[in-house]
């Protein structure tokens, strides 16, 4: 029996390049700040002269948010804690027609653990020299 196995490229023309939502942060540390910075967003493979609009999509968990004055900006919103987050992220292109593309990332929040204090305690002795 012979099987055939395909890919799949994507909807568009030929050898075309599919746009593509990034973000180039893909953990943080259970203990940042509010307003620290996850990532920035961006979109791949986009046409020569398209400006893109992100947004959170349905769902997005509360511990993010996108920067208030640049939308590219993925930050801490709340406190976080340890394991994986999903966020999904909606960008809306300029064109005339525009162009909606979804992806949901898969954030790692980070455990920190603080080291063990030491189990000595050092004793000093005074030798009278």
């Amino acid at each position: 029996m012979l099987v055939r196995v395909g890919r799949f490229i994507g909807m568009g023309r030929a050898g075309a390049a599919v746009p593509r939502i990034h973000l180039s942060g893909l953990s943080i540390a259970e203990d940042a700040e509010v307003g620290d910075l996850i990532g920035t967003l961006s979109v791949a493979n986009s046409p020569d002269g398209v400006s893109w609009t992100f947004t959170l999509g349905d769902g997005a968990p509360s511990e993010v948010a996108l920067d208030e004055s640049d939308d590219t900006r993925l930050e801490v919103a709340s406190a976080l804690t340890p394991g994986p987050l999903g966020v999904p992220i909606v960008a809306t292109s300029d064109e005339e027609t525009p162009t909606v593309l979804n992806r949901t990332f898969g954030l790692v929040v980070t455990e920190v653990v603080d080291p063990d204090p030491p189990s000595y305690v050092p004793t000093y002795y005074y030798l009278g020299f």
